[in-house]
């Protein structure tokens, strides 16, 4: 039976859609991932179905209590916590961002609720802690509506995914991979429709131009006939003429009915500009030799050392408060024990932005270091989700998201030879995200990056240190191996998941529908052996 169903609805903002829903159905066994562009609704969705805002029109009939896990809210109440808020390390009066997340998600998994609404619940986790959201989501009992730029969690989570894209709602079977797959594939039939109706288009209009050219040339009577020749002539050629111009007139109605197909959006691809300088003599971009920093008497590095070899791309990790951007800082700075090789210029993307004068336009803030052309640049900026016009806003009418990605854009334009970033993928829609990651894989510089995104480490990195209590180790090939095993273990499982929940929901039979269900539930428990996770309970 539905937990959820939603009718007719329409979401809009003034004279904008936002939204509709002709009609969809939610089941207990669930697990749906909402993606779509920054502003186009995700939020909203969910804020609808908890009954805090109302659609222009239509209704949701909700047939289970829920939990909501927010991430637009900072503040917290204390009641009533979860009985595993020693697991999620939850603190009387929670304060920084990572606290209040684990706070929010623990008071929602208080209860057994039917439904659990959860909007970007990851924010302000690091790896511990988006591993034990990871584990809690998947062996969550009811159903789960998530909004999330973790393509991975949704990887691991989601056996359905809502895209919310141009005002419309298209659902698509399976996790975010297979959502993308299937994305893919109706991109290429779209592309192949398109272009065959675009050859056949041009042959038709190619045949109705050469009988109408055939037709015209045949009036002209030749110099040299009689009179008597010349009306015959005239006869015979008014006859052909006739035909060929009906032909024509038959290809024209074959043209006028041809169905018209749209050009499918294009997948934009990016081609950096050589980074590379043959000044660059060294083989080591940056060096790090027994470097110790910290404040007043605390000790957040404590004596690390490690190269970064040019072109290197390497990222950096680390539960928080761990001192990872503490160390790109003193990387950033040159503080003793740093060294970088001469003739390199550094890129450095702060989490807060700071870099930009508010009284430029996006465009103007972008050139005004870029060592791009003019073209190149608005390519960048297009990629990264500002186009046209928007490109001369002014940087103090700039949402949070639309500062990083003019940051990162310019950051890009300026062809750094170094690019150290600093939690890039925040406040990024998966879009946006996997633009950035396309331009960052062609870039052919040394690069440095602090991310909690699995997905974003794992396609742009080579390399990954750890950062723990003031030390520093290198992640070995074997693990690496081993995670890579227990992708494709829980990639079948998956699969296998999927296969299942669409023949409970195709069963009629009471008795056949309760077998797949147990087999629903071993499934979760073997994908739940082979997870790597951790709680919280040895953390103050």
């Amino acid at each position: 039976m539905f937990i959820l169903e939603a009718n007719k609805i329409l979401m809009e903002f003034g004279d904008r859609k936002l939204f509709s829903i002709k009609s969809q159905k939610i089941y207990s066994h669930d697990k749906i991932g909402i993606v779509g562009e920054n502003g186009a609704g995700k939020t909203t969705l969910l804020e609808i179905i908890a009954g805090r805002q109302k659609p222009t029109s239509g209704s949701i009939l909700l047939n289970t209590s829920f939990g909501y896990i927010q991430q637009l809210n900072d503040s917290f109440d204390d009641e009533p916590y979860s009985s595993n808020k020693n697991a999620w390390g939850v603190v009387k009066s929670p304060k920084s961002g990572g606290e209040i997340s684990r706070a929010k998600i623990s008071k929602a998994l208080n209860g057994s609720h039917g439904l659990l609404l959860c909007d970007e619940p990851a924010s302000n986790l690091d790896e511990r802690g988006i591993l034990q959201l990871e584990k809690e989501l998947i062996k969550y009992k009811g159903a789960i509506m998530l909004v999330s730029h973790d393509r991975e969690l949704m990887d691991k989570v989601c056996n359905r995914i809502w895209e919310i894209e141009e005002g419309e709602i298209r659902v698509f079977s399976g996790n975010y991979s297979e959502y993308r797959e299937q994305k893919e594939k109706k991109r290429q039939n779209q592309q192949k429709e398109y272009d065959k109706y675009i050859a056949e288009k041009k042959g038709l209009q190619s045949a109705i131009n050469n009988r109408s050219s055939r037709a015209k040339n045949m009036t002209r009577t030749p110099s040299r006939m009689g009179n008597s020749e010349a009306r015959l002539h005239r006869m015979d050629v008014r006859q052909r003429a006739g035909k060929i111009s009906g032909a024509a007139k038959n290809l024209k109605n074959r043209l006028d009915k041809l169905e018209q197909k749209e050009k499918p959006r294009a997948e934009t691809s990016y081609k950096l500009m050589d980074t590379t300088d043959d000044r660059k003599k060294s083989k080591i971009a940056i060096r790090v030799d027994n470097l110790s920093f910290g404040y007043d008497d605390s000790l957040i590095i404590d004596g690390i050392s490690f190269d970064v070899p040019k072109g290197d791309k390497l990222c950096i990790t680390g539960d928080n408060g761990s001192g990872k951007t503490t160390l790109i800082d003193c990387i950033v700075n040159e503080r003793d024990g740093i060294r970088i090789a001469p003739n390199n210029s550094i890129g450095y993307f702060q989490q807060n932005c700071l870099d930009l004068k508010e009284d430029d336009t996006i465009f103007e803030s972008v050139m005004r270091k870029s060592r791009m052309p003019e073209y190149a640049a608005r390519s960048v900026l297009a990629g990264l989700g500002i186009k046209r016009d928007d490109v001369y806003k002014r940087i103090f009418a700039l949402s949070g998201g639309e500062r990083c990605k003019v940051s990162l854009s310019s950051l890009i334009c300026r062809m750094c030879t170094i690019l150290i970033l600093d939690e890039p993928t925040n406040y990024l829609d998966i879009y946006v995200l996997e633009a950035l990651e396309k331009m960052l894989m062609e870039y052919s510089g040394t690069l440095i990056a602090v991310s909690h995104d699995r997905y974003f480490r794992e396609k742009i990195t080579d390399r990954e240190l750890k950062l723990d209590i003031g030390k520093i180790t290198e992640k070995g090939r074997n693990e690496t191996d081993k995670n890579s095993n227990r992708r494709t273990e829980i990639l079948l499982l998956e699969l296998k998941k999927t296969k299942i929940l669409k023949k409970i929901r195709e069963e009629s039979d009471e008795g056949r529908r309760n077998e797949l269900e147990k087999l629903y539930e071993e499934t979760l428990k073997s994908m739940d052996k082979i997870k790597t996770g951790c709680d919280f309970s040895e953390e103050s």
